[in-house]
């Protein structure tokens, strides 16, 4: 995968430095000088001298043909511009994983905003982000992954788009072909307990499935 990760702090190359032993193909955008060359030198990368709320600075870094862009500066309003950019100028598939510290903007009085924005994941930068994002790239289509029981059990969360092979068909359809039971089922966008009352479900479009 071709990643784009902005910010080259200690968020930011943690996470390049996870993804780039993972062998994707990482270019790193920072606007300190410095600190490009110290990451040139250090990891296993490429890197871009410049800012990534800049279209020219991610069209450098390849953001045409870019997989994922991870937004991890430390200022929350460029992390933001830096996800509308790639939605403009990437590839339509393109996902966006942005570092956001102001719990106003992680609230859902913000939802708004990160959606106008084409932001896929907010990050909590004191959590172990680097290990959640390959988490994520391991199940393509996940919006969240969560291992519990020492990885026993993988909780995956998808919404589904309009063109998603599972919108329009009931569980025990999807269930059938592969012997599948479904213990447990969270469906969002407040039709969940609409759904669960029917012995047929239907799922629709932009519903939250867990």
């Amino acid at each position: 995968m071709h990643i784009i990760v902005v910010g080259a702090g200690e968020v930011g190359s943690y996470v390049a430095e996870r993804l780039s032993k993972n062998k994707h193909d990482v270019y790193v955008v920072e606007r300190d000088a410095q600190r490009c060359r110290d990451i040139d030198q250090r990891l296993d990368v490429q890197t871009v001298h410049g800012s990534g709320s800049h279209p020219e600075t991610l069209i450098e870094a390849g953001i045409k043909r870019a997989d994922l862009v991870v937004a991890a500066t430390s200022n929350d309003e460029v992390n933001l511009v830096v996800s509308l950019a790639a939605q403009i100028h990437g590839p339509d598939e393109i996902r966006t994983i942005v570092r956001i510290e102001s719990r106003r903007l992680r609230g859902s009085e913000a939802q708004g905003i990160l959606d106008e924005c084409g932001v896929d994941l907010v990050i909590d930068p004191d959590h172990e982000v680097a290990l959640e994002i390959l988490e994520l790239l391991q199940y393509p289509g996940a919006s969240e992954v969560a291992t519990m029981a020492n990885g026993e059990v993988v909780v995956i969360g998808a919404v589904l788009s309009a063109e998603a092979k599972l919108v329009g068909r009931s569980l025990a359809d999807i269930a059938r072909p592969v012997a599948v039971r479904f213990r447990h089922l969270r469906l969002g966008r407040g039709i969940g307990r609409e759904l669960l009352r029917h012995r047929r479900p239907e799922l629709d479009v932009l519903t939250l499935v867990h």
